[in-house]
Formats: C-alpha cells, structure tokens, sequence
C-alpha cells in the first residue's frame, strides 16, 4: 500500500466515524438554521482608489540552502 491509499483509507475511517456521530437530516437541520453573515471584503475596496491585497506565509529558507 502506498501512501495516498493509506491516506484515502484513513480519511474514509474518519468520515464513516463523523457519519455515525451526526445524521444527515441534523446537518442540513443545522445549514438551514445558521445565519451566513455576508463578507464586507468587496464593499471595503470598492470605495477606494488604491488598496493593497496581500498573502504573508511563513518563510521555508532551508528550500533555497539560507
């Protein structure tokens, strides 16, 4: 066994757990009753001559031998 059938077989262990703790009908139960609160990220920028949007990761210097 590889290690992406180990993977696959792990997270199928792990979904098949997560559907015996929580029904289906008490998920969409759950999605019908949450309130999406729309994001206000558009709006900020569409008022604004310049903006800035930015990604920052931690760096990995040992990639590139630092």
């Amino acid at each position: 066994m590889n290690i992406l059938d180990e993977i696959v077989a792990n997270t199928r262990a792990k979904v098949s757990i997560a559907k015996e703790k929580v029904s289906l009908d008490d998920m969409i139960s759950t999605i019908h009753s949450t309130k999406i609160v729309k994001s206000k990220f558009k709006s900020s920028l569409k008022n604004k001559n310049q903006a800035i949007i930015a990604e920052i990761k931690k760096s990995i210097t040992k990639r590139w031998g630092y």
